[in-house]
């Protein structure tokens, strides 16, 4: 259960960390390029993690949801 913890965390914190430090400029840039949101890889990992029994695993996955939670409509909408 530690170990979940832990994973999620720091996937969180990394999160945090990008939106703070890194220019709007590079962010958008980065953004408008990438075709999935990472919210879409979180709920996968965290689904993986869940299914092998792996704390970290799904730890980073629900640490990716929560960072893309404001978005979470537009997660495995059509483009």
């Amino acid at each position: 259960m530690m170990g979940f913890l832990l994973a999620a965390g720091i996937a969180y914190m990394t999160g945090e960390v990008y939106k703070r430090l890194v220019p709007s400029k590079r962010k958008r840039e980065f953004e408008e390029g990438v075709k999935i949101h990472h919210g879409e890889v979180g709920a996968v990992m965290t689904a993986a993690g869940l299914i092998m029994r792996s704390p970290t695993l799904a730890g980073f996955g629900i640490g990716l949801m929560l960072h893309d939670r404001n978005d979470y409509k537009k997660w495995f909408a059509e483009r």
